[in-house]
């Protein structure tokens, strides 16, 4: 069995404990863990608490969309008009395993409290008072990202690999994209939320976490699935699969 047949047959697994996960998040929320008197499934597989089966999941997910995109960097067979494309992936590649290891080890959560310790830009702004001072760690990353994301989605668009499916991988990509965004204005926004109303009076705002976990799946599911379809099309094209 090939990696990427390997990697597709795990990918259908990982999206159906995608729901799961996602789903037993609201259960969780709505029933305070005590739906149906379960309150010991709820609670390890609630998506906002950490060191729980919910965070083992989402680490070994985060990995496996790593892999995805360093089969694509490492595949010769695919085809890029710039090297720089193919060291994107690479790149994005590598840097999921570290991402993997934070959401595990929570390792961007104490990077933001050493800096915030030792700078002061960030007082006496919402970033601070939210416990966000790790997004200066990560804006400029996320900006110079983006820009290469923007370049390499371009020369996809103009591999003659791709020109089957090259619509349906932009979208994905671009889903992804949409993810992460909505996934960053919602953590800033709960922790405005959270921090200004001390009731459960607006329920639905309360359910913003629900929502912010749920997206953070969504980026890998996404994201998978584009690599996954990058790579099927530039082997169909050598009459590989």
């Amino acid at each position: 069995m090939s990696a990427y047949h390997f990697l597709r047959k795990l990918f259908t697994l990982v999206v159906l404990a995608t729901a799961l996960f996602s789903l037993s998040t609201f259960i969780a929320y709505v029933s305070e863990w005590s739906f149906l008197g379960l309150d010991f499934i709820w609670y390890r597989f609630d998506l906002r608490r950490e060191q729980n089966v919910a965070t083992w999941f989402s680490s070994i997910f985060m990995a496996f969309t790593g892999l995805t995109f360093l089969l694509i960097g490492w595949e010769e067979r695919v085809e890029f008009s710039s090297r720089f494309s193919r060291l994107f992936f690479t790149t994005i590649g590598l840097f999921s395993f570290f991402l993997s290891a934070d959401e595990a080890a929570q390792l961007h959560e104490a990077l933001g409290k050493a800096l915030s310790s030792r700078a002061s830009i960030l007082d006496d702004t919402i970033f601070s008072s939210l416990g966000f001072a790790w997004i200066l760690i990560f804006a400029p990353l996320v900006g110079i990202a983006g820009v290469w994301a923007f370049r390499t989605l371009r020369d996809l668009g103009r591999t003659a690999g791709l020109a089957g499916k090259g619509k349906k991988i932009t979208l994905l990509y671009l889903a992804a994209f949409f993810s992460i965004a909505a996934g960053i204005i919602l953590n800033v926004f709960e922790g405005m939320v959270f921090t200004n109303q001390q009731d459960h009076t607006l329920f639905l705002l309360f359910l913003l976490p629900c929502f912010e976990e749920t997206f953070e799946l969504l980026v890998m599911v996404f994201f998978s699935w584009a690599n996954l379809e990058v790579i099927k099309e530039s082997f169909m094209r050598r009459n590989l699969l």
